[in-house]
């Protein structure tokens, strides 16, 4: 059986990372999904929101060791 990892990302509404040259901005946080845009600079305008669910995106901030640049 899996349990839940001790060093997961805590995740939290209009949060922005830092991650590989590009920012990704939560939107949105629910019980399972998570709405993020990622954008290449902090003023872009347009971005489009993506949805997936949590799990996918603090697996992916963990991986490509982001950092919080805003909490």
């Amino acid at each position: 059986m899996k349990g839940k990892s001790k060093t997961a990302v805590s995740l939290a509404k209009d949060q922005l990372w830092k991650v590989n040259g590009e920012y990704l901005h939560i939107v949105d946080l629910g019980k399972t999904l998570i709405h993020y845009k990622m954008s290449t600079g902090l003023k872009q305008r347009g971005v489009p929101v993506k949805m997936t669910a949590i799990g996918t995106v603090q697996k992916y901030l963990k991986t490509n060791k982001a950092v919080l640049v805003k909490t």
